[in-house]
């Protein structure tokens, strides 16, 4: 069995990283991360058949030992201290078909708004991405981005801030749908509220409008030194804004322009469909 504490720790991103591996895993629960707490962050992140088996006071002449679905474990209070282990059946925890470069169509998005599959692989690809780091997904659309980045990450945390409810609920689903337990979905304007969410290893700007430059700045001071941030726009009032604001936030910046052409089947033969040109803005924070 694996085990993993959540006694005074914040490991539960990885938690389901283990469940995945394996049937079998032992938690070590505090008053915050009670087996309650447990339970319904379990079923909110899609688990979606495992038993509980939850230890109580142990060694005293108080110990019980209940075991209950994670369905009756989120309505229940049980004694302080306790263990918890978990026993997850296969395919308790959905992965999908998650792959890189997921057809547009396999994501719930709000008309048309959603970073396409060609420019999403290229984008995840200037992240540089590696297992544990921090992903700030901001105006994160449909959510696509990370949650494909977190095929990159493991147990690693993406946060996709996003200002529209509907579009929040969208985000929720499709990491529901995929599995990505380590996406949480929080809603601002940005950019504010940005000093409030843990600090980033890698930053991508999908969105922004008018507040491009602002955001950039604000998020560029909360980067980790030696962080990689990347703006993707359409607009080219917004390319060299974020030119702009990057490269006075004391970023190494180069630009991509990515042109898509899709093929389509006409009566005897193809043809090319173009897609907008989209400049892709890689930016690394220096180390010092």
């Amino acid at each position: 069995a694996a085990v993993v504490s959540l006694h005074g720790r914040n490991h539960r991103y990885h938690l389901l990283e283990e469940i995945k591996r394996k049937k079998t895993v032992a938690v070590l629960t505090d008053t915050r991360h009670s087996p309650r707490w447990l339970a319904q962050w379990l079923l909110d992140k899609g688990v979606s058949h495992a038993f509980m088996t939850v230890f109580e006071k142990m060694g005293s002449a108080e110990e019980a030992l209940r075991r209950c679905t994670l369905q009756q474990a989120a309505q229940m209070d049980f004694s302080q201290p306790n263990v918890v282990i978990l026993e997850c059946e296969p395919g308790s925890v959905s992965s999908g078909d998650l792959t890189l470069g997921m057809a547009d169509e396999s994501y719930s998005h709000e008309n048309g708004l959603i970073t396409k599959m060609e420019v999403r692989a290229v984008t995840l690809a200037k992240l540089r991405l590696k297992p544990g780091l921090t992903l700030w997904d901001l105006g994160a659309g449909s959510g696509s981005v990370g949650i494909e980045a977190s095929m990159l990450i493991g147990p690693g945390r993406i946060v996709a801030v996003e200002k529209k409810t509907e579009r929040l609920a969208q985000i929720r689903e499709n990491a529901k749908r995929y599995g990505v337990y380590n996406l949480d979905a929080v809603q601002c304007t940005l950019p504010e509220g940005l000093s409030e969410l843990p600090a980033p290893d890698r930053i991508f700007i999908g969105g922004g409008g008018r507040e491009l430059a602002d955001i950039i700045a604000a998020s560029a001071q909360l980067l980790r030194p030696g962080g990689v941030m990347v703006v993707n726009t359409v607009l080219a009032d917004n390319l060299c804004r974020a030119l702009d604001a990057m490269e006075t936030a004391g970023m190494s910046t180069e630009v991509v322009q990515l042109q898509v052409s899709r093929s389509k089947s006409m009566p005897w033969s193809r043809r090319f469909e173009a897609h907008n040109p989209v400049w892709i803005i890689p930016g690394t924070r220096f180390s010092s």
